[in-house]
């Protein structure tokens, strides 16, 4: 090493550089061959995850020319960590202009107490809603006497709207209501916003699913798809002899307990979507029905309606 100039000594430099660049290059090569399969998979996670953004910027001017403003389009790249509890609040936010509470009058002036129902799904814009069967509007106490239950839901104006009962689905455990004015009768603008109902037929297994409910405040609790059912209901009503209909009520059963969820609970998943509505009319427990059966609900009604039954 002595006897080297400094010539030799940079270009020995280089080769070992090369040499140990080479050797580790190999070696990790052959460590990722020997790797398991759910250590490749997190990698291609994070990769699949990287976006690219389009942002504006300067363009440069052209010497003697005029300073006008110019923009160019850049294409830049970042990754981005998504975490659980992210996708969690965010599905919560999506839903919260969908949450409408049921509520009981009790008692009439200076007595009149509102206390909560349940949940309701706005289901068309004319102020059709969806809630749990056990919210009848008609009870008959020991006595044989009919008890008549009023019941209303707020607007997003604020406004009340009394609730008069359209149709009531008991294999299925759903009432539909219809809003009505302050004549008590239907209301024929289009003055509500009727929910979304995701597609639960993609529903899987273990899939991360979130109830959202609540009595005077909202309420969260989150779990997994523990199995998918089917309820298969044969209607023996006049209305439905005339359609002459056996009906397949889907289930999504989950390992979110029946205490913490209240009557019409809404169930979504991580995306936001509405895939399922508690009945605790049906005594499935821990069950909700799929957003597939309450559509089903809804034509089956839109049906009858429309054939005058």
């Amino acid at each position: 090493m002595e006897k080297l100039t400094s010539q030799q000594i940079v270009l020995l430099t280089l080769l070992v550089s090369f040499v140990t660049s080479l050797a580790t290059g190999i070696f990790t090569v052959s460590l990722m061959e020997q790797a398991p399969q759910s250590m490749l998979q997190t990698v291609n996670r994070v990769v699949q995850r990287t976006v690219e953004r389009v942002v504006q910027a300067p363009a440069p001017t052209p010497s003697g020319t005029s300073n006008n403003t110019q923009t160019a389009a850049l294409v830049t790249k970042e990754t981005i960590v998504v975490r659980s509890d992210d996708l969690v609040v965010q599905a919560i936010e999506k839903n919260k202009r969908n949450i409408t509470r049921v509520m009981r009058i009790e008692g009439d002036g200076d007595f009149r107490k509102d206390v909560f129902a349940g949940m309701g799904l706005v289901l068309s814009k004319d102020g059709l809603i969806a809630t749990d069967a056990t919210l009848e509007s008609r009870t008959i106490d020991s006595q044989g006497n009919i008890i008549l239950t009023r019941y209303y839901i707020l607007g997003a104006n604020g406004k009340e709207y009394r609730l008069a009962e359209m149709s009531t689905d008991t294999n299925a455990g759903i009432i539909i209501y219809g809003a009505l004015d302050a004549d008590g009768k239907r209301i024929a603008q289009n003055i509500f916003t009727p929910v979304v109902l995701g597609d639960s037929a993609g529903v899987k297994l273990g899939q991360a699913v979130i109830s959202i409910g609540g009595g005077n405040e909202d309420s969260v609790q989150s779990g997994v798809v523990s199995s998918i059912a089917q309820k298969k209901v044969t209607d023996d009503s006049a209305t439905s002899t005339v359609l002459s209909e056996t009906r397949i009520i889907p289930l999504l059963r989950t390992d979110i307990s029946d205490a913490d969820i209240v009557s019409g609970a809404m169930l979504v998943n991580l995306s936001g979507d509405i895939i399922g509505f508690k009945s605790k009319a049906l005594d499935e427990r821990n069950s909700f029905i799929s957003s597939a059966g309450i559509k089903g609900v809804f034509e089956h009604y839109l049906k009858i309606t429309k054939l005058g039954l």
